[in-house]
């Protein structure tokens, strides 16, 4: 017999945004173009790696503490906790994800973007966000996060975004 028609529509969400939280577990890669690990090379001395604090479990609050992975992307690593982050998360070229880019493209081309480090990933190509996605619990797109000069959750949107709010947010996040 199936769904009502108002639950057909929640129950089609609800299994498009598991099928989307799955592909985005699956992910995984640093976007290292050559698919190499330097640290696994015979030439490489071996280091001891830091510990690395676990993905939280949940979603992220204003005032959560980012830290990066072992997958974590190493231009997003550099930044974290140095200068403010802005990551952006889109799926492919619908009008929403166009959006968010053009948001963030806006704000990037600003003098509120100077000293800022933006990364925008297509979560749709599946491959250079590493584990990002776990390690500031994004799980629908698009997704925007600003993280403050101090590794903190400034501001986390998933929907759409305007370059107003998201000027606002990154000057604060200075």
């Amino acid at each position: 017999m199936g769904f009502p028609p108002g639950r057909r529509t929640r129950a089609a969400l609800a299994v498009a945004t598991a099928g989307l939280a799955l592909a985005l577990a699956a992910c995984g890669g640093d976007g290292d173009a050559a698919g190499v690990d330097p640290a696994a090379s015979p030439d490489v001395p071996a280091i001891a790696a830091a510990p690395v604090a676990p993905a939280p479990s949940g979603p992220l609050t204003q005032g959560d503490v980012v830290t990066p992975g072992k997958k974590t992307p190493a231009g997003v690593k550099a930044a974290l906790g140095k200068r403010p982050v802005v990551l952006a998360f889109v799926y492919g070229r619908s009008r929403d994800e166009q959006a968010v880019r053009a948001a963030v493209g806006k704000v990037r081309a600003s003098s509120t973007g100077t000293g800022v480090a933006f990364f925008v990933y297509d979560v749709s190509k599946r491959g250079g966000f590493g584990d990002l996605t776990t390690r500031v619990a994004v799980t629908e797109t698009p997704a925007v996060v600003v993280i403050g000069a101090d590794g903190r959750v400034a501001n986390l949107w998933t929907g759409l975004v305007d370059a107003e709010m998201l000027t606002q947010s990154v000057a604060a996040a200075k």
